[in-house]
């Protein structure tokens, strides 16, 4: 049997329909609660689309149609091909998943200073020196407290109260429902410009983006909703030490490094079968080197920070962590989001692809 041709035309998503039942929801990846973890809060972090499928929950375990039968139904190789022959599909062709390429350590970090940054620039300076010492979560009291102010402004934007927030974040930033839910985005409702007091924490009223990163909160930010359009953080947080979205790489895949959490979530949301996309914490895009094995796994990293200067100092930094990567532009406009709205789905998925099959 053409092993190659097997997991081409075969559709996961059916196979796992009968040994799971119906999904949750139905996109471009169907949706079940994981079964080789315990699942709690409603949570269905199971992702399955035609030709591969992952956890983006606690176990992280992924793989493509022979994986998921190995380890579901226990069997071995062989009688998984038995299993998988007779429900070839054969609707269409799909790029078939990259091979996994062994991680890359994490390198001393010399000079990556762009061209464009003044070598005198002390401020510069500043921050590759604290980007060149691994990031540490905050601590277990304050996580435990923000994680009460995340489970509320989920609770409020489900709620009359977040009407306008919701709408904000399906019309204007092309987010669907089941994508606000697993990035667990909220809102915390009060003037564009105001803070509140929540579980002993000061909170800036806005939506809010957590940072769960390997079952840590590392920070919450808040985009203020407003005329003009600004970020706030919940003080005490380590955003700028962390990945956002780094949970979902997977070695052997190509990554996106994303001007911001909204471009992270389009990426995604459209492309989770061809692409990991992440976005970095610290507001000049130096990325820290705890983060440098998982991303350093990567097929390849392109870089997609919104203004010039940042792509460039992003660039810059992966590529002396060493990770292999390139500055991608996009088709038109600087921000992915915003392209992902004029564009629409299909166009945008043309581009992704177009970009992968490149490899």
């Amino acid at each position: 049997m053409d092993i190659t041709r097997l997991m081409q035309d075969i559709d996961l998503r059916r196979v796992v329909e009968e040994d799971l039942g119906q999904p949750h929801s139905r996109g471009k990846a169907w949706r079940w609660r994981c079964p080789f973890h315990n699942e709690q809060n409603g949570r269905h972090s199971l992702a399955v689309w035609q030709n591969g499928w992952r956890c983006l929950g606690k176990c992280q375990r992924g793989g493509d149609a022979l994986s998921w039968v190995m380890h579901y139904r226990r069997l071995s190789y062989q009688d998984a091909v038995q299993v998988l022959e007779p429900a070839l599909a054969g609707s269409r062709t799909v790029r078939p998943r990259p091979a996994p390429s062994a991680p890359t350590p994490p390198a001393p970090v010399p000079d990556y200073r762009p061209s464009s940054v003044d070598e005198t620039d002390t401020d510069w300076r500043a921050l590759t020196a604290a980007a060149a010492i691994p990031s540490e979560p905050p601590s277990e009291a304050w996580q435990d407290l923000a994680v009460k102010v995340v489970d509320q402004a989920q609770d409020w934007l489900w709620g009359p109260a977040g009407e306008a927030a919701l709408a904000f974040l399906r019309n204007e930033c092309g987010l669907y429902a089941d994508t606000i839910r697993e990035a667990r985005l909220g809102y915390v409702h009060g003037e564009p410009d105001g803070w509140r007091a929540l579980y002993g924490l000061s909170v800036p009223c806005g939506i809010t983006l957590p940072w769960f990163v390997g079952g840590d909160l590392w920070g919450v930010r808040v985009r203020r909703i407003g005329n003009a359009a600004s970020y706030a953080e919940v003080a005490g947080g380590n955003v700028p030490g962390a990945l956002y979205w780094a949970d979902n790489l997977l070695a052997g895949w190509p990554a996106f490094a994303t001007g911001d959490e909204f471009d992270c979530l389009i990426a995604w949301q459209e492309g989770m079968d061809l692409v990991c996309p992440v976005a970095p914490g610290a507001a000049e895009a130096l990325l820290n080197v705890r983060w440098a094995e998982a991303i350093g796994a990567a097929q390849v990293v392109y870089t997609l920070a919104g203004s010039p200067l940042a792509g460039e100092k992003l660039l810059a930094r992966l590529r002396a962590l060493p990770v292999c990567a390139e500055r991608l532009r996009l088709p038109e406009g600087r921000d992915l989001s915003g392209f992902f709205r004029r564009a629409g789905t299909n166009t945008f998925r043309d581009w992704l692809k177009g970009i992968v099959a490149a490899l």
